[in-house]
C-alpha cells in the first residue's frame, strides 16, 4: 500500500468573530438530539456527507454560504491567515473540509474551534495502519509531543491523537495550539475530527472534545 497523505486542518482563531457567525447555512442543519447526546450539546447534521455530530450549544457552525454574507468572517480571515485558507476551501465542493465550528466565546484572546475533514483510503486499511500513517503525518507537520492511542467508539475503533502544533495567527505571529484529533474509518472514508484550543484551556476541554467525538455518526 502506498503512503497516504492525511489532511490536517489546524486553526486557532484570534478574537473578533462572535456569536453572530452563521449557526446553520447551506450544508449544516440542526437536528433533534438523540438518546445519549451529552447535556449542553446540539446535534448538527451535514446531509450531503451523511454524518452528524453533537457540539457544545454555544459553538457556531460555519460553511461556504457564510462567506459571502458575513463581514465578520472577512475580518476574522484577515486576522487569521490559516483560517482564511480554510474559509476559501469551504467554498469548493471537492474540499476535504466538510464542517467548521467556532466557540462563540473567547478566552485569553482566542477561540476554540473544531473541524471535520475526510480522506479516501483503501477499504483494506487497518486501524493499525491508520495509526501509523497518522503518526507520520504529524511528524511531517512537526507536531509537538504527539500521543496516539486506539479507542473503542460506539460505532467502531478510532485513533485519538493529542499534540501541539505551531500555526500562523494575528499579524503572522506564530502561536502554539493544543489539538485533539479523532480519526474514524467508515468504509473507504476516514473522518478526521480535530478540536483546537489554546494550551492553557485544552486540559479542561479534553472531556468535552471526547464526548462530542463519541456522538459522531455516519448514515442516512
Amino acid at each position: 500500500m502506498g503512503r497516504q497523505t492525511f489532511p490536517l486542518v489546524v486553526v486557532l482563531l484570534v478574537a473578533g468573530c462572535g456569536s453572530h457567525a452563521s449557526k446553520t447555512s447551506t450544508h449544516a442543519v440542526v437536528v433533534p438530539a438523540k438518546t445519549g447526546t451529552p447535556p449542553g450539546m446540539t446535534v448538527h447534521r451535514v446531509p450531503g456527507q451523511r454524518f452528524s455530530i453533537a457540539l457544545p450549544r454555544r459553538w457556531r457552525v460555519i460553511d461556504a454560504s457564510s462567506l459571502a454574507n458575513d463581514p465578520r468572517l472577512k475580518k476574522l480571515a484577515a486576522d487569521n491567515p490559516e483560517f482564511a485558507d480554510e474559509l476559501r476551501a469551504l467554498a469548493h465542493p471537492g474540499s476535504p473540509l466538510k464542517l467548521l465550528a467556532v466557540d462563540s466565546h473567547e478566552t485569553g484572546g482566542y477561540r476554540t474551534t473544531m473541524n471535520i475533514t475526510t480522506q479516501q483510503v483503501s477499504s483494506k486499511m487497518t486501524t493499525a495502519t491508520l495509526k501509523k500513517e497518522l503518526g507520520r503525518t504529524l511528524a511531517v507537520r512537526n507536531a509537538i509531543d504527539p500521543v496516539l492511542i486506539e479507542l473503542g467508539f460506539p460505532n467502531g475503533s478510532a485513533i485519538w491523537a493529542s499534540f501541539k502544533i505551531r500555526v500562523r495567527a494575528r499579524q503572522l505571529q506564530t502561536v502554539v495550539t493544543a489539538d485533539n484529533l479523532f480519526a474514524i474509518k467508515h468504509g473507504t472514508t476516514v473522518y478526521y475530527l480535530t478540536y483546537i484550543a489554546s494550551p492553557t484551556l485544552e486540559p479542561g476541554l479534553e472531556k468535552t472534545f471526547a464526548d462530542s467525538a463519541r456522538t459522531f455518526r455516519v448514515g442516512s
